[in-house]
């Protein structure tokens, strides 16, 4: 057998470490040779450093034996990684950087040249890698916080076997950077690349396989955002060829290759799929920014990549030159090397900046996430409309010039409000904000637009005109902002403006040339008080009808299917259009129906005869005055009291629940609201109203049976969940279902006692976190939802109690009435409501103290009462009665709490503040009035 042949680098010295004998073996990292293009002298790693051949920008190292170890000292926190294949991460050279507020979040990829090395590429002669090193700091001058990666592949096979072998580093970069942007929020990071020579190439495989293959990789084609190219060839003279240069190629950089004979020849082969490659990433590249830097200096005797050579000659690419590096040098800099890396550092930033949302966008961003938040949830079985939806698109185009409005109107239950939540999921984009106002009740107005001023005052973008309102009018505040904006094209949802008596709704939208509104109500005189475009709102088509309740039927996993494939296959086709049919084709009894069916009350076949025997009951009965507006509303109102009735079978605690929140009103409530089961304990002397009903008790008492209630009354339809379907903390109840179980409940006093109470307890086991909130946190929407139930309740009290009754302090429901102001005070107070507010404070301790007698002041409920009113008192600017107040309120807190209780000593702090003011406003008053004086004085009359 023939001796092995000689391999080339062997016959080289300084290529490589000799192994074996007394010499240190070395990692593969250390023993590649490198020149990442024709021409460039003796080299033993794209990363190491060349042998007595200092490149420009470099010093001559001193006369040494043997080769330095190229690789930089360890980080102490983690060994450096010996494998070079792979998505690498450079340990840390800072072991914590503090968070930034504000910051932005980029990927940085790193791609190396020809035999080249994922850490030793971007190290510099003093083993600084500016990757780690100092990119990190400069980009969080701009408040963008980057992960950074090296990507490492084998090089040397790659761009020696054949080009077929450049898909698959392509590919593996793909695959490696979806693994490496796991969650969503990682996904949502944008990518830049930063290549050094042939490594450019393997980036243009990778982004054109993506585009080629945009089913698979359309996630991460559109977050690459930008590419910086280090000495990358693109075209032109010198380099254009590449088979022009095999040999040139051959000569330096082949001996890496265990003596591949074919190296010239493949290279010759592969340098046209390269070019064709360059070319085609070319055509997709409009999309990218793009820098790219060129070498001045010469490696060897050859300047590898000039400018013709690095210019692709396209709109969105920068060319710059890197005075002082050649073609090893252009991508690794010594840590004193300041003026050479400044314009590499400072494109990185520019990349990621123009790949960035501004801080002005991210806060539009986060409005319109905050907005959407704020909506109701929309149905998963949404069918039809297609008709209504293209004129509400045309109608409601922010693009177009002036105001543009449209109004909804239609009977109750036929999609309105669901109709304009499928309009905002579909064109949400065109508009900076969207606020849904629910107009159902004076109350939910009110609360609605203080829920939309928080938003405003927390969430609005920067560089606006000032808001020329400054009063705490909630509703007079967002309609001041909405008029004067430079952000016009904002969406104002009106929805359920059905009380055109009771409330002036020309007052919700602000009178401006911009913006949009859209508004549903039941009433057709709605188009003449907003005088826009009208839409009446009717049945679904036969179709959708039939789609939508086959839909809710199968709807037993939350999945919906609203294809005509499902319909079709349905055995009971027949059976579903006649329910459909005889429900007038209208989606909420739809909806009713198939809970119905779902809760086994009727099947399919039997339903029909079922419903047509109840309607003819209820039609014999009298409905309440001020129900029935509509004929048709016979259907739902019919529907609504089957399952009431089989809900109340079922679980009546459920029952009892569904009343206590129509009680309160059309809106959502917070679940939390109802978990009164250790309210003795931390409120003594304060109970429920319960009237002796002990499945109301047992709802308000026993997180369980909540639990349970709760789940009955979504599965029946009767509540909707407000934040997810699987585990809701939030929920809502629709106006008609409050509409007749308040008109058709016969205590009607006894319900409004405990729907009074129960939110008032609530209110009162949170009045720490109102009174207190740099110790407690706070929950602002949770007591924005009280203030509207609150109100509701006090309307309800005023209209169906006797004034007798609630009289302080010998009236037969005093005593709630007390508790009724106290919660109205503690969530008006957190409202910024401060009239109100200290009104109610005022009545609350007056009836306290009646009832305390000598004993007072005395308790936890004086202290929080007390410091109500002063707080209300300090944020109105009355600092006599704040001080006045004040010094009782310490002296209670000192007493109950004690000295060093975080809430004694918040006190302390406020006294202490309104003290240090009033001295002050005495000095000024005595300053000013000397001033005043001071030319009154007589003068000394003649001599």
């Amino acid at each position: 057998m023939a001796p092995p042949r000689p391999r080339l680098r062997d016959k080289i010295p300084l290529l490589g470490r000799i192994r074996g004998g007394s010499q240190t073996q070395s990692t593969a990292s250390e023993t590649s040779s490198q020149a990442s293009l024709p021409g460039t002298p003796p080299v033993a790693d794209e990363g190491s450093q060349p042998s007595n051949t200092p490149g420009p920008g470099e010093t001559s190292p001193p006369p040494r034996s043997t080769p330095p170890d190229p690789t930089p000292a360890p980080s102490l926190t983690a060994p450096p990684s010996e494998e070079r294949v792979g998505l690498f991460e450079f340990p840390a050279a800072e072991p914590y950087r503090p968070a930034l507020p504000n910051a932005r979040h980029v990927d940085i990829i790193a791609v190396h040249g020809l035999d080249g090395h994922w850490r030793n590429t971007w190290t510099g002669e003093d083993g600084a890698i500016w990757l780690r090193d100092r990119l990190p700091d400069l980009l969080r001058q701009s408040d963008v916080v980057a992960r950074i990666r090296s990507f490492g592949y084998d090089a040397a096979t790659v761009f020696s076997r054949s080009v077929g072998d450049l898909p698959t580093a392509g590919k593996s970069l793909l695959m490696r950077l979806r693994g490496f942007r796991k969650t969503p929020q990682e996904r949502e990071a944008p990518i830049i690349f930063v290549c050094h020579s042939l490594g450019g190439l393997v980036v243009k495989e990778a982004l054109v396989h993506a585009w080629n293959h945009s089913l698979q990789h359309q996630d991460i084609l559109d977050k690459v955002k930008g590419c910086l190219f280090l000495g990358v060839p693109h075209r032109g003279s010198g380099l254009a060829d590449w088979g022009k240069v095999a040999p040139d190629v051959a000569k330096w950089v082949s001996l890496g290759f265990a003596g591949n004979s074919n190296f010239v020849r493949v290279l010759k082969e592969s340098s046209k799929d390269w070019v064709r490659l360059s070319e085609a990433f070319v055509e997709r590249a409009d999309s990218l920014s793009i820098r790219s830097f060129y070498e001045t200096e010469k490696y060897g005797n050859v300047i590898v990549v000039d400018q013709s050579s690095a210019a692709m000659h396209i709109r969105n690419e920068v060319l710059f030159p890197l005075e002082g590096s050649n073609h090893r040098s252009i991508c690794k800099f010594r840590a004193n090397e300041h003026q050479r890396f400044s314009p590499v550092g400072d494109a990185v930033v520019e990349l990621a900046i123009l790949a960035l949302p501004s801080v002005e966008e991210l806060k539009r961003q986060a409005l319109e996430a905050r907005c959407l938040e704020l909506l109701p949830i929309a149905t998963n079985t949404f069918v039809g409309r297609k008709r209504e939806l293209k004129a509400m698109g045309e109608a409601l185009d922010p693009r177009k010039p002036g105001q543009k409005g449209m109004v909804l109107y239609g009977l109750p239950g036929v999609g309105k409000s669901q109709l304009a939540l499928r309009y905002i999921d579909t064109h949400r984009e065109l508009f900076t904000s969207i606020f849904w106002i629910t107009a159902s009740s004076p109350e939910s107005t009110s609360s609605s637009f203080s829920e939309a001023a928080r938003l405003i005052s927390s969430s609005w973008p920067g560089k606006d005109v000032p808001n020329p309102y400054a009063g705490q009018d909630d509703q007079k505040m967002v309609l001041s902002r909405l008029r004067c904006t430079r952000h016009t094209s904002w969406l104002l949802v009106i929805d359920s403006a059905d009380d055109l008596q009771g409330q002036d709704f020309t007052q919700c939208v602000p009178a401006c040339p911009y913006g949009s509104f859209l508004v549903t109500s039941t009433r057709r005189e709605a188009t003449v008080v907003f005088g826009k475009e009208s839409q009446e709102i009717g049945s679904l088509d036969p179709e959708s009808g039939q789609l939508l309740l086959t839909a809710r039927l199968r709807k037993g996993n939350d999945t919906a299917s609203t294809s005509s494939e499902s319909r079709s296959s349905c055995d009971c086709y027949e059976h579903i259009t006649a329910i459909v049919k005889e429900l007038d084709h209208l989606p909420l009894p739809i909806e009713y129906a198939a809970a119905l069916v779902q809760l086994n009350r009727f099947t399919l076949e039997n339903f029909v005869a079922g419903y047509q025997q109840r309607y003819q009951r209820v039609s014999a009965q009298s409905i309440p005055r001020g129900l029935l507006h509509y004929e048709k509303s016979r259907s739902l109102f019919t529907l609504v009291e089957m399952l009431y009735s089989a809900i109340q079978e079922e679980s009546p605690e459920a029952a009892a629940l569904l009343t206590l929140l129509a009680f309160l009103g059309p809106w959502r409530f917070d679940l939390a609201t109802f978990q009164l089961s250790d309210l003795e304990k931390r409120l003594p002397g304060v109970t429920l109203v319960s009237f002796g009903n002990d499945h109301l008790l047992a709802v308000l008492t026993d997180n369980f049976s909540l639990d349970l209630a709760v789940s009955h009354l979504r599965n029946t339809c009767l509540v909707k969940p407000v934040s997810n379907a699987t585990s809701p903390d939030a929920v809502s109840v629709h106006n008609i279902i409050c509409q007749w179980v308040f008109e058709t409940t016969a205590e009607k006093e006894l319900w409004i006692l405990a729907a009074a109470a129960t939110v008032s307890a609530s209110v009162r086991l949170s009045q720490e976190r109102i009174l207190f909130p740099n110790l407690t946190g706070q929950s602002g929407r949770r007591f924005q939802l009280h203030l509207a139930s609150l109100n509701r309740c006090a309307n309800l009290a005023q209209k169906h109690i006797s004034p007798a009754d609630l009289a302080v302090p010998d009236g037969r429901h005093a005593c709630f009435h007390a508790h009724l102001r106290s919660g109205l005070a503690f969530a008006n107070l957190f409202a910024s409501r401060l009239k109100p507010a200290k009104t109610d404070f005022e009545q609350a301790v007056e009836y306290l103290q009646l009832r305390q007698g000598d004993a007072w002041p005395s308790g936890e409920a004086a202290l929080y009462l007390l410091y109500g009113l002063a707080v209300s008192y300090h944020r109105e600017g009355d600092t006599e009665k704040t001080t006045d107040t004040l010094k009782g309120v310490l002296a209670l807190a000192v007493s109950i709490l004690g000295e060093d209780d975080p809430r004694t000593v918040e006190i302390r702090a406020r006294a202490k503040t309104v003290d240090s003011r009033t001295g002050l406003n005495l000095r000024h008053q005595k300053a000013a009035l000397l001033a005043s004086t001071a030319g009154d004085k007589p003068r000394p009359g003649p001599q």
